[in-house]
């Protein structure tokens, strides 16, 4: 996936509104409401855990990339694109609610807001990536990770 894609894709989850979900084989926003949306899905070899997959490495991506600017002003517009996706994952898990999807998505979004935080305050060359997002954040100066 290159740049553009990455952020074509980042823009593509940011306007996920509740009730959709993503064909990421089109990459078009789906409504989420009826047969058809399972059946479009179920024909493109799509499913919720797919969907998980590719948002997770969108954002991995993205963070890999926020992570990695050493610029004030590009850090914080890579933060602000990411927490404008947030929303749109937010979006999903009240599509998928009570599902493990959900569950997922949602410690997506709290790794997310971790790692803004710890870029925000200057810990950019602490933030160890490890190959799925989660608690990640490892403050080496004072010896604690959170």
């Amino acid at each position: 996936m290159s740049a553009d894609d990455v952020d074509d894709s980042l823009n593509l989850i940011s306007r996920v509104t509740p009730g959709d979900t993503i064909n990421i084989t089109t990459r078009e926003i789906v409504r989420h409401n009826s047969w058809y949306t399972w059946a479009t899905r179920n024909w493109y070899g799509e499913n919720k855990d797919m969907l998980v997959d590719w948002v997770t490495g969108v954002i991995q991506k993205e963070l890999t990339k926020l992570k990695d600017t050493r610029n004030i002003v590009q850090r914080k517009i890579k933060s602000e694109q990411l927490q404008i996706a947030t929303t749109g994952i937010r979006n999903l898990c009240s599509t998928y609610y009570g599902t493990a999807v959900a569950t997922k998505l949602n410690n997506l979004i709290g790794t997310i807001d971790k790692i803004i935080l710890a870029v925000s305050q200057g810990y950019s060359d602490s933030i160890i990536m490890g190959e799925k997002p989660g608690v990640i954040v490892i403050d080496t100066r004072f010896g604690r990770s959170y």
